[in-house]
């Protein structure tokens, strides 16, 4: 256990990977030019990109590695802790929390896939595009020896932060 704790601070506390950049640059995108969930197209009102937050994507990163690591894959970990818990353990205070989760190789092998799949996904759309949501941060893990098969791992985390 204190081997994973450690693999999951140096994980957490890595710069932001490109990929990962590429991710925020694709939703950004479809957040400021209206893209349309029922619809699956562009036309819908435009609205604020989200701002990428380090403490954020710390929490992200660190969900997508113990996934990996445990070999699960969910929304809460095998102990019942969810996004929320690993925001504020992540020392982020937000008003509302969600993720969005991917893994695989045929549709989390590029963010392009992972962002695309995200979009045609009605609830996670949903997430995407929610103009209450300010700020976001992304994780993704490749191993390409992992256990699971699916190689890939996303989560991405949407919050507002609590006003001071």
């Amino acid at each position: 256990m204190i081997a994973l704790a450690a693999l999951l601070t140096v994980a957490a506390f890595a710069p932001w990977q490109p990929i990962e950049l590429e991710v925020i640059g694709r939703i950004n995108y479809a957040r400021t030019n209206g893209f349309d969930c029922a619809k699956q197209a562009y036309g819908a009102k435009r609205i604020a990109a989200l701002v990428p937050h380090p403490k954020l994507r710390d929490a992200a990163r660190g969900h997508a590695v113990d996934m990996q690591a445990r070999g699960y894959f969910a929304h809460d970990t095998p102990e019942g802790i969810g996004v929320k818990e690993r925001v504020l353990k992540a020392g982020y205070n937000a008003v509302r929390a969600s993720e969005n989760i991917l893994g695989g190789q045929r549709l989390g092998s590029s963010a392009r896939k992972a962002v695309q799949w995200w979009l045609h996904s009605p609830v996670h759309c949903k997430n995407i595009m929610n103009p209450l949501y300010t700020q976001l941060g992304v994780g993704h893990i490749f191993e390409p020896r992992d256990a699971a098969g699916l190689q890939h791992y996303w989560v991405i985390v949407f919050a507002t932060p609590r006003p001071h």
